[in-house]
């Protein structure tokens, strides 16, 4: 290895020479990937036709994870593999890198010296003393380019793609490589939530998505239940855009369900296995030792176990109470990856959204929806901005029955709910304050007022996050939807195209309420609302929709009699609204009116 490095011999006319042969090792390898592959298979499955004897025979082999999990070792003669140490031994990565791709089929970093050798290479690499800023010039770059203390070079992250999911044997080196990666990106000046931009931020999120990707995913999926090792990992990625994290969930979930890797196909179907078994026995009165195991399973394998959990719920929705109490053992990870399973499940559900009678929204989405309105009450880490964007697409595409998922999240953070019934006292109370009204419909709402006060803070203020915020679009595509469903909803049923315009209109009353407790004081308000010429003119809204939303502000209208419509210049021009920046004469204000209504 020494002399390769040097130069003085060439790899590939030594290649020919060392011992294996390719096909023999390759052969080999899949041979035994295949075996183990089968044994993956056998987990947590039933022999419906087994006798005692074959019980018997069974429980004397060896337990098929078992098999899954354990890695055979090389023949003692593999000199190629050897060489990979060698190479790594004297600090030549570019050629170990290059010996290892010749030999990618094999998987070096399976094998205990090659896997061994690479961790201490990756652990020599992080633990070099951080370069001063401005001391050493980049290795890419234009002339002139300084590394920032703290940012890592590119063989950091070539080792990590080599290394792949054998960095779970070293849960303390899985440690450090976190603390690494999080020193890398905030030396650029980076911020939580993918906010910050510039080259170097983009190329620092770039590279610790790729070993993300490559490498920490995969690892912990086999680190035994370790939350220390989830919040060293949700450091970094809480730096990430949620759209790249979710990207990156995606692309762990597909891992698991198409891998060709034993030892991630036995973790995941040992997962599949205690999350039944744990749905099975849940209930009301056990939610604190079930949510404990649950907690400890998500740790490693969150992707598997809240997709097994979510395709329960759609089925059985008297278990959205006792699961959502459980899930308070989670970590901020386990609660990120929780909200883009829910939101897989709503948005790439392939299923039906309503009965085979055509008239009925389905089982899975109603008991969806409230799962939401369920989770987001209880759990402010959950990712509301998220959700909300989904929301916003689906109504962009005109599903009108994505309104039950807003429906329910605005009910259950807010306590504001559309009452069918009302009683003669209730009706009353509405007629006074906010402090009337709320005590008026207590036993309506979801929680004690200070809870929903905080409840309707946390979705105003993630609706408002953001470059682009969701709080006014909602507020027009709800209107908007309203609108069209009775000429765009393709259905023979008139029933279904009633009950989804009040369905719609509801939901459009319910939100616009929201508004009005959310955003405070009326000045504010008046801001934040387009004016009644956009939402009439650009945003085609319908004139009794606009004048919902603007109620609170023309609530404020200067108490002089409104003045006739022949009346002198000196009356027309006197200031009838002033809200915030909101300005509006008598004549602007009829103007405006009249420009709404249609011309008789």
């Amino acid at each position: 290895a020494v002399l390769i490095s040097a130069g003085c011999i060439q790899l590939d006319e030594l290649y020919p020479h060392l011992t294996e042969a390719d096909d023999v090792m390759f052969t080999r390898r899949n041979e035994e990937i295949a075996e183990r592959m089968k044994a993956a298979k056998r987990i947590g499955k039933i022999d419906l036709a087994a006798t005692s004897e074959t019980e018997e025979a069974r429980k004397k082999e060896t337990p098929p994870e078992v098999v899954a999990m354990t890695e055979a070792e090389p023949v003692e003669e593999n000199q190629k593999l050897h060489l990979v140490v060698g190479f790594l031994a004297a600090g030549a990565w570019s050629h170990a890198a290059k010996l290892m791709k010749r030999l990618s089929g094999l998987e070096p970093a399976a094998y205990k010296p090659v896997g061994d050798a690479l961790r201490a290479h990756l652990a020599h690499l992080i633990s070099k003393p951080p370069v001063e800023d401005g001391a050493v010039p980049m290795e890419e770059g234009e002339a002139g380019e300084v590394v920032p203390a703290g940012v890592l070079p590119n063989e950091v992250f070539e080792v990590m793609e080599a290394l792949g999911l054998w960095l779970h044997k070293d849960s303390i080196l899985f440690t450090l490589v976190c603390r690494a990666l999080l020193k890398h990106i905030t030396s650029t000046g980076a911020l939580p939530d993918g906010e910050g931009k510039g080259p170097a931020m983009d190329k620092a999120r770039a590279q610790v998505d790729s070993s993300m990707k490559a490498c920490l995913l995969p690892a912990l999926t086999l680190i035994p239940s370790n939350p220390a090792v989830v919040n060293e990992l949700w450091a970094v990625l809480r730096y990430l855009p949620y759209t790249v994290r979710y990207n990156l969930y995606g692309g762990w979930k597909d891992t698991l369900t198409t891998t060709t890797s034993p030892m991630l196909a036995s973790q995941r179907n040992l997962t599949l296995m205690e999350s039944k078994r744990i749905m099975r026995r849940i209930s009301k009165e056990n939610v604190k030792q079930f949510g404990r195991m649950l907690g400890k399973i998500a740790h490693a394998d969150p992707i598997t176990i809240f997709s097994s959990i979510l395709s329960q719920i759609e089925v059985y929705n008297n278990m959205i109470s006792p699961v959502v109490d459980a899930m308070k053992y989670l970590t901020a990870m386990g609660y990120d990856v929780l909200t883009y399973v829910t939101i897989v499940n709503l948005g790439g559900n392939e299923k039906a959204k309503l009965k085979d009678d055509g008239m009925n929204v389905s089982l899975w989405l109603a008991s969806l929806a409230s799962f939401c309105g369920h989770l987001t009450r209880k759990y402010p880490a959950v990712q509301l901005t998220a959700l909300m964007q989904l929301i916003a697409n689906q109504l962009t595409d005109s599903q009108s029955l994505d309104l039950l998922v807003l429906k329910e999240v605005v009910a259950r953070m807010t306590g504001v709910e559309i009452l069918h019934e009302m009683s003669e006292d209730q009706l009353k109370a509405m007629a006074g304050g906010e402090t009337l009204k709320a005590e008026a419909l207590t036993f309506t709402t979801f929680g004690s007022a200070k809870s929903l006060s905080k409840g309707a803070s946390r979705l105003r203020d993630a609706l408002s996050h953001g470059s682009d915020p969701l709080l006014v679009p909602l507020l027009i595509l709800a209107g908007q939807l309203r609108t069209s469903i009775p000429f765009n909803t393709e259905t023979p049923h008139l029933k279904l195209i009633g009950m989804l315009y009040d369905q719609a209109h509801e939901t459009f009353c319910q939100y616009v309420e929201f508004l009005n407790t959310a955003i405070t004081p009326i000045a504010t308000y008046a801001d934040t609302i387009p004016s009644i010429p956009q939402l009439c003119g650009e945003y085609n809204m319908e004139p009794e929709l606009v004048f919902q939303i603007y109620r609170p502000i023309l609530s404020s209208l200067v108490t002089t009699p409104i003045p006739p419509p022949r009346s002198d210049a000196a009356t027309r021009d006197k200031v009838a609204l002033e809200v915030g920046s909101l300005k509006l004469t008598w004549a602007e204000l009829l103007a405006t009116v009249k420009g709404m209504l249609p011309e008789i």
